[in-house]
């Protein structure tokens, strides 16, 4: 599992510094909204999830771990899957 390169959404929940934790993995490329250029809209997604064009799910639970630990922040959930679509409100 998590040997191809796609778009993922990464999913956690931080014992503490969540905003800390975001701004790192913002900075390694993840994203919190997407938009869509027909209709010009932004969608956003929940603050304890994530995505990223070009990682696979093993690479991003990596690039959460390396975070929290650099940080000295525990993780206490996480989960990283394959997003090919998906749309929101």
């Amino acid at each position: 599992m998590g040997s191809s390169v796609s778009t993922i959404l990464l999913v956690f929940k931080v014992h503490s510094r969540h905003a800390d934790v975001v701004k790192q993995l913002e900075k390694k490329g993840y994203m919190d909204r997407w938009g869509e250029m027909s209709n010009n809209k932004v969608h956003l997604l929940p603050s304890n999830t994530l995505w990223h064009n070009f990682k696979t799910p093993d690479a991003a639970l990596l690039d959460l771990k390396n975070v929290c630990t650099s940080l000295n922040i525990l993780i206490e959930s996480a989960v990283a899957v394959y997003a090919t679509q998906f749309t929101g409100i």
